[in-house]
């Protein structure tokens, strides 16, 4: 029985479906920003804005945020498509973290890449089994 093609792989759609979300998530990020906190008096916020996530930790409690969404707008103007790959920030207050939306695709991609190369390397030179009779 011949492999199937390409196409009709559920990963290669799954893979589509994933870089497509993630690119939207990356273009949204150049319109404005979204501020998340987990819950009540967190000192956790993640915060995707500028096409880079962010993540950041306070050190005092009492700087904690109430949990839920806030949102903000950008000057589109003053924004960079491609941010520094990674940064690492400290303040007073806390420290953070931020990851670049194209490096993050770029990772997923080569990831899902070699995924189906191997899957494809693997059916191609899998033996072929014998006829049961």
């Amino acid at each position: 029985m011949p492999a199937r093609p390409l196409y009709r792989w559920k990963s290669f759609w799954a893979g589509i479906l994933i870089l497509a979300f993630l690119v939207g998530v990356w273009t949204k990020s150049m319109d404005d920003t979204l501020l998340w906190t987990p819950w009540d008096q967190c000192s956790v916020s993640i915060t995707s804005g500028n096409g880079a996530l962010d993540i950041f930790l306070t050190k005092d409690p009492a700087l904690a945020m109430e949990g839920g969404f806030m949102h903000l707008t950008l000057d589109r103007d003053s924004l960079h498509w491609f941010p520094a790959p990674f940064k690492s920030y400290t303040s007073p207050v806390g420290k953070g973290v931020s990851i670049a939306y194209w490096l993050i695709i770029l990772l997923i991609f080569d990831t899902w890449l070699i995924f189906l190369f191997a899957r494809w390397w693997r059916r191609k030179h899998q033996p072929n089994p014998s006829p049961s009779s």
